[in-house]
């Protein structure tokens, strides 16, 4: 185990307080709050009407759309924070050893939006209309998987999934990771998307 300093050279952001950090901050510092009226689905018959969603998130303006389609939101989300960190970093994983890179994002809830989606359809349309993708875009460490393709990571590569710290947990193993040699870079964080009808009234 080294003892060198392990330092954070880039952040990304998606969040209901804006989509870059340079937004985040600022809505941060100025006393901004991200809550608001649910407008993602119909709250009519829900005790709760209020929630902190994101907003004016577009995944194509970093990913491609044939990817972007690929993913659960809560991938797009974890995808499109790890360019910009990546980009802030001024990072070129194809120029480095890319199995020395590691990527460990991840989501307590992973594609509980796309899990109710295709639960009503099931049930509503049958089997044969089912999507052949559900369970890679659900499960809690595809957007760590996602992360990795898009950004042509091939070193240590999985999720640590602990409720509210999941980010946090993912971030102190990164460090970890470097400082133990296993990795000289590492990708890390959380994502969630998880303000879903059935979410809501759990």
């Amino acid at each position: 185990m080294t003892d060198d300093d392990v330092v954070v050279t880039g952040l990304g952001v998606v969040s209901p307080l804006g989509n870059s950090v340079d937004d985040f901050w600022t809505k941060c510092r100025n006393g901004v709050s991200g809550a608001a009226r649910i407008t993602g689905f119909d709250t009519e018959n829900h005790h709760s009407k209020i929630a902190c969603e994101v907003s004016g998130f577009d995944p194509d303006v970093r990913i491609s759309k044939k990817q972007s389609r690929r993913m659960a939101r809560f991938s797009q989300f974890a995808v499109y924070a790890a360019i910009e960190a990546v980009t802030q970093a001024g990072l070129d994983f194809a120029s480095m050893d890319s199995s020395r890179v590691g990527c460990l994002v991840g989501s307590a809830a992973g594609g509980y939006d796309v899990l109710e989606e295709q639960h009503a359809t099931f049930f509503a349309e049958g089997p044969q209309h089912g999507n052949l993708l559900n369970v890679p875009k659900t499960i809690a460490n595809m957007a760590s998987c996602m992360v990795a393709l898009n950004l042509g990571i091939t070193g240590p590569n999985f999720a640590v999934v602990s409720a509210c710290a999941t980010g946090g947990h993912n971030i102190a193993l990164a460090n970890m990771m470097i400082r133990s040699g296993q990795a000289d870079v590492v990708v890390a964080g959380g994502t969630e998307a998880a303000i879903t009808p059935m979410v809501l009234d759990a």
